[in-house]
């Protein structure tokens, strides 16, 4: 008689879902205390009104309710107040023109702006990959993930989750995650920037269960263009392991790069490698790369086919086996 397997996804540990949740928090506080002080410092400038956020007298559009695609001629404001359209300025029709003028500058500082982190300039993706069978061998395997990236003027930011666990005759073979978000600050010359990492991790069959990763430091992009780009970083932070052996801060340096190749019209291919030595002793170091090969299926609803490949390397694995390498073939929907 066929046995139908239902633990595979109801049996997950709950434990494990809302540790995936306060790990997210965890990441987004630690970015939020990199720009708190920098910017109480002085050091994040506020951002001044856009040239399409302008109109003549030095007035934001936004607060008038205009639409700046209509707005084809003069509009006068300094004796109406802030943001009022003066009276039958909408009802002629006649185009207002708007033109950069020095208005007062916005008092929403770069990293407090909500439409900066919720805005439409956001790119994201999604993946699943399921394998199963049912029967006289009972397996399940499941791989998903999202990622979240933007680029602004100011600022890139990334984010990209992974999940996988996988059962066979009711007991788990495998479960882990790992959450990697990246900020970039550009500096003047916007080869270079400044950047935060944080790295979560986390794995029911190491020799712990959660480490946690936060780094900052300086990147440089060698090549960037609509077809390859090549970005290499340094910096130093330091990492720490819960539920193992090795519960304390550990300092470390940084090393590493992101490459893209566009190889055709719809084909691409991605690699990224970030090696963590720990500052006392390089030979005492972690390596994690990813790989991965995307091939449009269907331009129309973005549905492309990807290879995945992850490494996670430990030079002190503590009793367990210092590689773990994660690989597969997903569906990948991109917004």
């Amino acid at each position: 008689m066929t046995k139908v397997v239902s633990s595979c996804v109801l049996g997950s540990r709950w434990y494990g879902a809302l540790a995936y949740v306060a790990l997210a928090y965890i990441a987004l506080a630690h970015m939020a205390l990199v720009a708190g002080p920098a910017f109480a410092q002085g050091q994040i400038e506020l951002l001044p009104p856009s040239e399409s956020q302008v109109v003549q007298g030095g007035y934001p559009l936004p607060a008038t309710g205009l639409d700046p695609a209509l707005v084809t001629g003069p509009l006068q404001l300094p004796s109406l107040g802030y943001g009022v359209p003066p009276e039958g300025a909408l009802e002629t029709g006649l185009p207002i023109v708007t033109e950069e003028v020095g208005g007062p500058p916005s008092l929403m500082p770069t990293w407090f702006n909500p439409f900066a982190v919720v805005g439409p300039s956001w790119d994201g993706s999604f993946e699943v990959g399921i394998n199963g069978s049912d029967g006289n061998a009972n397996a399940f395997s499941l791989r998903t993930g999202f990622e979240l990236s933007r680029e602004g003027p100011r600022a890139d930011w990334n984010v990209d989750f992974t999940y996988a666990k996988a059962q066979s005759r009711d007991i788990e073979t495998q479960h882990n995650a790992l959450l990697r978000a990246q900020w970039d600050w550009k500096l003047p010359d916007p080869r270079w920037s400044l950047f935060t990492k944080t790295v979560l991790e986390y794995d029911e069959f190491k020799a712990f269960n959660l480490r946690v990763v936060l780094n900052s430091g300086l990147a440089y992009k060698f090549i960037d263009n609509d077809q390859t780009a090549l970005k290499g970083r340094f910096g130093a932070g330091a990492s720490r392991e819960y539920g193992g052996g090795d519960e304390f801060w550990k300092p470390e340096a940084l090393f590493g790069f992101d490459f893209r190749h566009q190889l055709t019209s719809r084909q691409k291919f991605q690699y990224t490698l970030d090696y963590f030595p720990n500052w006392e002793d390089f030979s005492d170091y972690r390596l994690v790369t990813d790989m991965g090969w995307e091939v449009v299926l269907d331009e129309t609803t973005n549905l492309s086919l990807k290879l995945n490949v992850i490494d996670r390397y430990d030079s002190t694995p503590n009793g367990a086996k210092p590689n773990d390498i994660d690989y597969s073939i997903l569906l990948i929907w991109k917004k």
